[in-house]
C-alpha cells in the first residue's frame, strides 16, 4: 500500500515544482551571487546580487513556498482516495481502513523526505562550491524540520477533508488552522501585551495550542540547531508539537474508520 500511495504522489506534477524551484534557487545564486562563510565559521549567508541572506532566513524563506506547494499537491491523492468508487476498489482488497490510514501518513513522510533530500543535496553542493564548507546541522535540521512540518500541515488538511468532504475546502482550512498555531505559541504573551488578564482568555490558549499542530513550534526548535547543532536541542518544545498533532490525527481516524462508502 506504501508503495501505491508513493507513485501515486510521485506522479503528481505538482509536487514535482517542489525540487525544480529548488535547484532554480540554487542556479540563481551559483550565476548572480554566491556563498560567504560569516566571522564564525560555523555560519554562512546566501548572496544574490547585492543582498545578502542569512542562511536561517534563506530557509525560512522556502519554507512557505514548499508548504504551499505541498497543500496544493498532497490532498489531491487522499481526497481521490476516499471517493466512493475508489474507496470501494482500494477497501475490496486485503487492506483495513487501519493500514490504509497509517500507510497514507507514512507515504507522505517518505515522500517528503525524499523532496527534501533532494532540496538539501543541491544546496550542499553549492555550498560546498561556494564556501568550502558542509554545515552538517543544517543539513540534517532541514531533512528533520521539513518533512514534519509538511506533515503537520497534512495532519489537519486530512481532518477537514474528512470533515468536509471538499478537498479545496480542506486544504484551505488545514493551511490557514494550522498557520494560527504561530499565535498559540505566543498567545500568553500577546495577551499580556494587549492587557488582557481573562484567566479563561489565557486558558483558551492553552488548550488550543495543544489542539491545533504546532508549525511555528517546528520554526522555534530548528533556529538553535541551525546555530549551534543538536547540543541545544529543545527536547520539551518537541514532545510539544508531537502532542499538538496527535488530537486530530486520532479524530481524523476515528472519522476514517466510521466513513460509509
Amino acid at each position: 500500500m506504501i508503495r501505491f500511495i508513493s507513485r501515486l504522489l510521485l506522479k503528481n506534477k505538482v509536487l514535482w515544482l517542489w525540487p525544480l524551484l529548488g535547484v532554480l534557487l540554487v542556479l540563481v545564486i551559483a550565476l548572480w551571487g554566491g556563498v560567504r562563510t560569516t566571522v564564525s565559521s560555523n555560519s554562512f549567508v546566501f548572496l544574490i546580487g547585492k543582498f545578502s541572506i542569512p542562511a536561517y532566513v534563506m530557509m525560512f524563506q522556502t519554507l512557505p513556498v514548499i508548504t504551499i506547494i505541498s497543500v496544493i499537491g498532497l490532498p489531491k491523492h487522499f481526497s481521490e482516495s476516499i471517493g466512493r468508487e475508489r474507496a470501494a476498489l482500494i477497501f475490496s482488497k486485503s487492506v483495513s481502513r487501519t493500514d490504509f490510514f497509517l500507510y497514507d501518513f507514512a507515504s507522505v513522510l517518505i515522500i517528503t523526505l525524499f523532496y527534501s533530500l533532494i532540496t538539501v543535496v543541491t544546496f550542499a553542493i553549492l555550498i560546498a562550491f561556494g564556501a568550502g564548507i558542509f554545515p552538517i546541522q543544517y543539513y540534517i535540521g532541514a531533512l528533520i524540520l521539513i518533512p514534519f512540518y509538511v506533515l503537520a500541515y497534512y495532519i489537519s488538511i486530512v481532518f477537514f477533508i474528512i470533515v468536509t468532504d471538499s478537498r479545496l475546502v480542506g486544504a484551505l482550512l488545514g493551511y490557514f488552522v494550522t498557520g494560527f498555531s504561530s499565535f498559540l505559541l505566543h498567545g500568553n504573551e500577546l495577551l499580556k501585551d494587549l492587557n488582557i488578564s481573562s484567566g479563561i482568555a489565557h486558558q483558551a490558549v492553552n488548550v488550543f495550542s495543544y489542539i491545533v499542530p504546532s508549525v511555528a513550534g517546528l520554526q522555534q526548535l530548528w533556529q538553535p540547531i541551525l546555530h549551534y547543532g543538536f547540543s541545544n536541542f529543545d527536547w520539551n518544545l518537541f514532545g510539544f508539537i508531537i502532542a499538538s498533532c496527535i488530537p486530530f490525527f486520532i479524530v481524523s481516524y476515528y472519522l476514517m474508520s466510521r466513513r460509509e462508502f
